[in-house]
């Protein structure tokens, strides 16, 4: 690993390990927007695309809402989201996408194991 992806891999463990929910389904919806970063979906159409509970998929979205990794737009009383276009944030998102899964898994595992030994 070169300098570059050792500082993004702190702000990433950084960033997941200050979600104390569910951060499973924060690194999948993470993951979402990697997958997706120029499209624009409504809540249904994120709570249906990720395999975690409704409310668990509202509190991750509003936590990445609220430090600014994921904008709402309305159009039509409909509030659409997308990935952010600031790139230190967007690189961020996009870098954990490109991994491949044993390397994602991995991460969302240690993440689950971290949070059972404090609950």
């Amino acid at each position: 690993m070169n300098p570059n992806e050792i500082a993004l891999e702190k702000k990433l463990y950084q960033f997941i390990s200050e979600y104390a929910d569910d951060p499973h389904c924060l690194l999948e919806l993470l993951r979402f927007w990697g997958r997706h970063p120029s499209a624009r979906f409504n809540r249904l159409a994120i709570i249906h695309a990720l395999d975690c509970q409704q409310s668990l998929v509202n509190k991750a979205l509003s936590y990445l809402l609220d430090r600014g990794v994921v904008q709402g737009h309305t159009e039509s009383d409909v509030t659409l989201y997308s990935l952010t276009e600031l790139e230190p944030v967007r690189s961020l998102v996009l870098s954990l996408a490109k991994r491949d899964l044993p390397q994602y898994l991995a991460a969302s595992q240690i993440y689950s194991q971290r949070r059972e030994v404090y609950a």
